[in-house]
């Protein structure tokens, strides 16, 4: 997973050097670090170059939370990534965020 996102977020952030005409840019590597918690829960830390609003290395802390679709074989994956610490509000809310859930998708996470 953390080869996925650290890929993802460094063609994000390169992306957006030559949106802002920053052509030869060097961005820093991303770096995540992830940790099972439990089945299908995974949390962590990514240190990524935010290229489109302070130009600075920033921390996201990230939970990562998987379900499957038991009738077509689907499967989801939630992200929560917020800068903020875990106990911040705005984490609090991410949290509270409910899927409308259908009677085909697992519910263990």
């Amino acid at each position: 997973m953390e080869g996925v996102l650290n890929m993802y977020f460094d063609g994000l952030m390169n992306t957006g050097a030559l949106i802002n005409f920053h052509f030869f840019k060097n961005i820093p590597d991303t770096k995540s670090s992830f940790k099972q918690k439990k089945e299908g829960v995974f949390e962590g830390t990514i240190e990524v170059y935010d290229e489109f609003f302070t130009q600075e290395m920033i921390t996201l802390n990230a939970k990562v939370k998987t379900q499957t679709c038991i009738s077509t074989n689907k499967h989801l994956v939630w992200f929560y990534l917020s800068p903020q610490e875990r106990d911040h509000y705005v984490c609090d809310r991410l949290r509270k965020i409910k899927q409308k859930k259908s009677n085909s998708f697992l519910s263990k996470n």
